[in-house]
């Protein structure tokens, strides 16, 4: 009898539980594709989807055209279409776009074009013009906003034989165009041993936090840096736990796709991450919190369930509520089709994860990128692909925020 007491009680609260979200339909955000068409959600901290109090904004790369370009479109935050695409790359070729908030109906967006990389601020009835950010060859761009007069952009550049993450300082003026900027420079001064790659930036009261992949010491580990006047950053930290291994099987565990969010009226950071400590069974989703009151990590976290815990992970992304709720996004493949699932914060750790039912089931879904609006409820866009090699289908859908009966 107390045995099924238990289990009855393991049902109840994860059903729940399960109702943390409920999905909405998906809807097609890119028009009928052709046989060759094919969409990539693969900007530096998976920021390729962003939500103002009216707008949702989402900006992707697709070859519709015939070469790789980028285009955004956006929707009334209850509305269930999106607008016409609208392309903002204009080279010979563009990838790697993100997006963030500037105001309540606009956003930042950047994106690398010929190898050179390009920044503006648009809505659902301006595009501003586009601004060079640097004269020299750059990739894996990242944005947020300071304030009003200003943006903090980030990248990786080359120097020498390996690159190295930069920043610099975007000036706005009061009609919301992006003006110059400041000189490119490295957070970390000294000159790089191995790669640096993806940066990702989050904003809070303290100031701009930056996480980036760092190949220093052999192999891959997460590092972060924080300034308070998004200029100058400090002295870095490992963001990571590193799990020593041995020349047969690396020297580290193996870090990657790190994303980062402010959450609680944006006051506090979380960072989630692609992680190979458990090397048998390839990448999982770990996270890590700011301490209180302050910009650095605690302890690392396991964001999936045991149910994934024989499957990789894949494409993290993350985001958080000004009340204070933090949604892990990703993709795996263990009901033998890669669907997309999420996990949330509670008081006693991460929920079970919660399939996305319009992003499962017959195809591949896969590269999530999530947001949350002011009423807690979760915006996500993903890929799909029917069958291998084929085409896909760029889609949406939103969580509705159904909070559990206590």
């Amino acid at each position: 009898m107390r045995f099924l007491c238990l289990l009855l009680t393991f049902v109840f609260t994860s059903s729940l539980q399960a109702e943390q979200y409920q999905f909405s339909d998906k809807i097609q955000l890119t028009p009928n594709s052709g046989q060759h068409i094919f969409h990539h959600l693969d900007s530096t901290g998976r920021n390729n989807i962003a939500v103002s109090n009216n707008t949702v904004g989402a900006i992707w790369e697709d070859n519709s055209n015939g070469s790789s370009q980028i285009y955004v479109a956006f929707k009334p935050l209850t509305g269930k279409s999106f607008t016409v695409p609208l392309r903002v790359s204009n080279g010979t070729a563009a990838f790697s776009p993100v997006i963030s908030l500037y105001s309540d109906d606009s956003f930042l967006i950047g994106w690398e074009q010929d190898g050179k990389l390009w920044a503006s601020i648009i809505s659902a009835k301006q595009f501003h013009k586009p601004l060079q950010l640097s004269a020299e060859a750059g990739s894996q761009l990242s944005l947020v906003k300071f304030d009003q007069t200003m943006a903090v952009a980030a990248w990786s550049k080359k120097n020498g034989r390996f690159s190295q993450i930069v920043t610099a300082a975007i000036k706005i003026n009061d009609q919301a165009d992006l003006l110059s900027t400041s000189p490119a420079t490295p957070v970390d001064p000294e000159p790089p041993k191995d790669s640096q790659l993806s940066p990702t930036m989050a904003r809070t009261p303290q100031g701009v936090t930056i996480v980036w992949e760092d190949r220093r010491r052999g192999h891959t580990i997460l590092l972060y840096s924080h300034s308070k006047n998004g200029r100058a950053f400090s002295s870095f930290n490992l963001l990571n736990e590193v799990v020593v291994k041995s020349d047969d099987y690396g020297r580290g565990s193996g870090v990657t796709r790190a994303t980062i969010t402010g959450y609680a009226n944006n006051e506090k950071l979380a960072a989630a991450w692609m992680d190979k400590r458990n090397y048998s069974t390839g990448y999982d989703i770990y996270a890590a919190l700011s301490a209180e009151s302050t910009v650095k990590f605690a302890a690392n976290q396991m964001v999936q369930d045991t149910f994934g815990n024989d499957k990789s992970q894949w494409n993290p992304s993350i985001a958080g509520s000004a009340a204070g709720d933090i949604i892990v996004a990703w993709d795996d493949d263990r009901e033998d089709t890669s669907d997309i699932w999420v996990s949330w914060k509670t008081a006693t750790g991460w929920s079970d994860d919660l399939q996305v039912n319009p992003a499962s089931g017959k195809g591949q879904q896969f590269g999530p990128s999530l947001a949350v609006d002011k009423n807690r409820n979760l915006h996500l866009i993903w890929i799909e692909q029917l069958e291998e090699s084929g085409p896909t289908k760029l889609f949406y859908a939103t969580g509705i925020y159904k909070p559990a009966i206590n």
